[in-house]
């Protein structure tokens, strides 16, 4: 029912033992290989206990897939049966024909020569005891009896023994040892956590095919949910379940904890003359229409002529419906419907035909809005990826700046030094017979190198002024386009080029 208002393949919380929606725990998976491996290595007795819709059930199918075909399987689901019942419920099971007065002596007898002819075969054989916890003492001793059926390297019989807590108390009486002493190993299911509870609700949404399952429940609504549940699987999928059923009935998707608590409380009404438990409010069917008594009072058509659209269809009308959700919607279609259904409303003549086409529109108008907002989302997705990237930029820039102005003025100390050396060699030198010609020729070199790079270091510094501005007008948003950004890459290579002129310079002075 509410499956395609969700956006949903299938109902995701139904309490059916689906292996599809199995939720891995722990718990679950120590469960499920000890089972398998159990089986496999031919170990006897296994004992799987939980509370009630703790996924006991879900387990052994889970199981049961694993083996597939390879193996016998019998189930016995009825505890309140005695010994003989439960031999011949067992050979029954495993399709062995025996007489409805048979002792207990010639089936164990016949069961006998079945798993023999089964563990030639290489097939074990496998008899699950569903909701153990009920079975008599003279059913358990039985059991035991059966389970002695071996061969000389390994269990005929497998037997997994499936209940709730209570049995583990059972097994503690002293009555019980001889059995108890043969249990391979027991495991015991408990609830889920807090984060496991959001983890199995959301994995089950999932696999009924929701996108975003986090959208549909908040984290306020798990919460709820936990605290009612106590993290049991079979009352998460109730209350679920109805939540979702009355947010259908509410036309919303917003599901908080609110809503939860007031889903609970409608759950647990005590209705006059009713059960406690009493089902969420949800839509009348669509040829539901209240009548007038002649006291004025209204009642619902209860009789079959009131429900007249047939289950197939049903289904057609559903296809229809979502075909057309998808269609494009015109102007003149839209003021058609709306003005069709508000005269009819006005009227009180409006039927579900027109409510069902102004539904149509309501649906396809929202799915339209929602397309143009994540149209409109993924365009800011990219302008902000843009600026963050034209941020980097910028400060890449503004580092290499900073880089280029300490090198300046590390070259310029290096050319200071160079002088200072230049002239205490002068100095030291003594020579007073040297050519005078050569000091200054010397002299004037060192003077005209010292002009160039002042000059250079000049131009160095207004090609750092010119990248500092640009920087702080890209900053304010001056710069707004492709070509403008590439003009920014000219001061820098000229300054580059600059820069490799003071080098050339510095070598220059040095060799002088």
């Amino acid at each position: 029912m509410y499956a395609s208002f969700f956006g949903l393949r299938e109902l995701p919380f139904n309490n059916t033992p689906d292996p599809r929606f199995f939720f891995s725990t722990p718990d679950h998976e120590e469960a499920l290989a000890s089972l398998i491996y159990a089986i496999a290595e031919g170990k006897g007795f296994v004992v799987l206990t939980g509370e009630v819709g703790a996924g006991k059930t879900l387990v052994t199918r889970l199981m049961l897939r694993h083996f597939g075909t390879g193996i016998a399987f019998a189930s016995v689901n009825n505890s309140q049966i005695n010994a003989n019942e439960l031999l011949h419920t067992v050979c029954s099971e495993f399709n062995i024909d025996a007489p409805a007065n048979a002792t207990n002596v010639e089936l164990t007898r016949m069961l006998q020569d079945f798993l023999l002819s089964s563990f030639a075969m290489n097939k074990p054989v496998v008899l699950m005891l569903d909701e153990a916890q009920a079975l008599t003492r003279e059913a358990f001793e039985q059991i035991r009896m059966i389970g002695n059926l071996e061969a000389d390297d390994a269990k005929l019989l497998q037997i997994v023994i499936v209940g709730q807590p209570e049995l583990k108390e059972m097994f503690e009486a002293n009555d019980m040892r001889q059995l108890r002493q043969r249990i391979f190993r027991s495991f015991h299911l408990g609830a889920l956590t807090r984060s496991q509870t959001e983890g199995y609700i959301f994995h089950r949404l999932s696999v009924a095919g929701a996108t975003y399952p986090e959208k549909i429940l908040s984290a306020s609504a798990i919460d709820a949910i936990f605290e009612y549940s106590q993290g049991l699987p079979r009352l998460i999928n109730t209350l679920c379940d109805n939540a979702m059923l009355s947010s259908y009935a509410a036309d919303t998707t917003e599901i908080d904890g609110a809503f939860i608590k007031n889903v609970i409380a409608q759950m647990m009404t005590v209705a006059q003359g009713g059960s406690k438990f009493a089902s969420p409010r949800v839509k009348p069917p669509a040829t539901w229409q209240p009548t007038a008594t002649s006291g004025g009072a209204l009642h619902t058509q209860s009789s079959a002529a009131s429900f007249v659209a047939p289950a197939a269809q049903a289904k057609v009308d559903a296809a229809e419906f979502e075909q057309r959700i998808q269609a494009p919607i015109s102007e003149s279609e839209m003021e058609a419907v709306v003005s069709s259904a508000v005269g009819a409303h006005a009227t009180g003549s409006a039927d579900s035909a027109q409510m069902r086409r102004l539904a149509v529109l309501v649906r396809r108008l929202l799915a339209e809005t929602r397309a143009a907002t994540d149209e409109v989302r993924s365009v800011v997705g990219e302008s902000r990826s843009a600026r963050q990237a034209a941020e980097k930029t910028l400060a890449r820039l503004s580092e290499q700046t900073a880089r280029t102005g300490r090198l300046t003025i590390s070259l310029r100390n290096v050319f200071d030094n160079l002088e200072n050396r230049a002239r205490r060699m002068s100095q030291r030198s003594g020579e007073p017979n040297a050519a005078p010609a050569n000091k200054g020729s010397d002299a004037t070199s060192r003077r005209a190198n010292s002009k160039s790079f002042d000059q250079a270091l000049l131009r160095n510094r207004r090609s750092l002024d010119e990248i500092r501005s640009m920087i702080e007008s890209a900053r304010k948003g001056d710069l707004s386009s492709d070509t403008e950004s590439a003009n920014k890459s000219a001061p820098s290579s000229d300054l580059a080029k600059q820069v490799r002129e003071l080098a050339d310079m510095c070598r220059s002075a040095a060799m002088s």
